[in-house]
């Protein structure tokens, strides 16, 4: 049911990429997340999708059978240790002309990580992460490395962007797949933050997604007032 790293066989592609990224456009369309007379409408429709699962239990989402559950019975479908959402984002990307974004490839990604992940560092960090496809690629190979499941549920993700799109991209990637993660929207070279959200796995198999404004008491109680992490 779950896309967390307990669920078996998950790990090899069981979808070719191309069809993958066809059918979840067929899903945007369906629930209206895209609509075909504004192609790159659905960055902005993503966005309001993803903020309003906040503080909201994702196993009654999924539960729903809307499209949270299409989409995760998707990327089930294509192993969890690739990001989907990054493979649509570069595919819509190609034929825009006011949008030219591309990713780390996936192949690329396992070769970081195959050089860099270690049993024993169950902390990752990437300050421009885009849609987050490498930091899943560590946390999946690190996970590979840990020898009982309950090991696979102390790791902390840390990830930064500048695009509003990208941050939510990761929100919900990181959430799908039941990872402990701090996700800022932030400018790294200033180091101004704009928004700050924490995933935290759930017990089902997902993570809950807490936003945390940061003209909140909240924020100005836990996080650090020079370099905006969490202290």
């Amino acid at each position: 049911m779950v896309l967390h790293i307990k669920t078996e066989n998950m790990w090899e592609d069981k979808m070719e990429v191309k069809e993958a990224v066809k059918e979840l456009d067929n899903i945007f369309l369906k629930y209206n997340i895209k609509d075909e007379k504004n192609i790159l409408g659905f960055r902005n429709n993503f966005i309001e999708y993803v903020r309003t699962l906040n503080e909201k239990n994702l196993k009654e989402e999924y539960e729903k059978r809307e499209f949270f559950y299409d989409f995760v019975e998707l990327q089930k479908q294509i192993s969890i240790e690739r990001d989907l959402l990054s493979e649509y984002t570069m595919m819509v990307a190609v034929n825009s002309k006011n949008l030219k974004q591309c990713f780390t490839p996936f192949e690329a990604t396992k070769i970081m990580s195959k050089l860099t992940t270690k049993v024993d560092n169950n902390t990752f960090y990437d300050c421009a992460a885009g849609t987050g496809q490498t930091l899943i690629e560590a946390y999946c190979d690190w996970c590979k490395l840990q020898k009982h499941y309950d090991d696979t549920l102390f790791h902390l993700v840390v990830a930064d962007d500048l695009d509003t799109y990208n941050v939510h991209c990761m929100i919900f990637n990181f959430a799908t797949r039941g990872m402990n993660a701090q996700v800022y929207h932030r400018d790294t070279i200033t180091q101004e933050v704009y928004e700050v959200y924490i995933c935290l796995y759930d017990c089902y198999g997902f993570s809950r997604i807490k936003n945390i404004k940061v003209n909140s008491k909240e924020y100005e109680e836990n996080f650090d007032n020079r370099t905006g992490y969490l202290k």
